[in-house]
């Protein structure tokens, strides 16, 4: 009788470098899974405000670039028919648990790890051509929107490290069965993962400040 079991996230992870174990991680997605909940949830209501009176004015409005309102009330706000604010609510729900459960470092197969992201990445590829919109078509910013934006790129690319690293490793976590080139590449960008975190924050900066140079000067 085979005794294989479902890889696991385990204290046998330890070797990995921090950006890539299960506990740092789980805290990660757990503070930002939760604070971008509690953002979806408020937008949620204020969106609903909205739809009941035309003339409600968003309690997110500051200023001439963070027009909440505006964002709103446009059709990328509802792409899927409804407000995106709905899928927050589901998508940072799951990565909310799944960072409990990896801070706790409960033992887990790959598969949720996996569900999970998935639909990061769909939120991510959503929230980042909602922040284009809103850069380029729309003209001002949603606040909640954009925190959530910019909680969702850290929490994305943590869980990638340790979803890359996991997976690297083989069926069992640092055999030597797995790829030594995947396992080395994974454990190298684990080890910098600040590099792609900054670019990825400066180049939407300077997308910030092209979209509303004529505001901010």
């Amino acid at each position: 009788m085979s005794t294989d079991a479902p890889p696991t996230v385990t204290a046998s992870a330890e070797h990995l470098p921090p950006a890539a174990r299960p506990r740092p991680v789980g805290l990660v997605l757990a503070v930002t899974g939760a604070a971008s909940l509690a953002l979806m949830f408020v937008l949620t209501l204020e969106t609903l405000a909205v739809l009941r009176d035309p003339g409600h004015i968003p309690n997110c409005v500051a200023g001439s670039v963070f027009a909440c309102g505006r964002v709103i009330d446009s059709w990328q706000a509802a792409l899927m028919g409804f407000p995106n604010s709905l899928a927050g609510l589901v998508i940072f729900s799951a990565v909310t648990v799944l960072g409990l459960v990896l801070a706790a470092r409960a033992a887990m197969p790959a598969w949720p790890v996996t569900v999970v992201w998935v639909l990061l990445t769909v939120m991510l590829g959503m929230s980042s051509w909602m922040m284009l919109q809103q850069f380029f078509v729309i003209g001002g910013l949603c606040t909640y929107c954009t925190g959530a934006w910019i909680l969702t790129g850290p929490a994305w690319w943590y869980l990638t490290l340790h979803l890359w690293n996991r997976v690297a490793a083989g069926p069992a976590e640092g055999s030597s069965a797995g790829s030594s080139a995947g396992s080395s590449a994974a454990v190298a960008a684990a080890r910098w993962h600040l590099v792609p975190l900054t670019v990825w924050f400066v180049v939407w900066a300077a997308l910030f400040v092209w979209a509303f140079l004529n505001v901010l000067a």
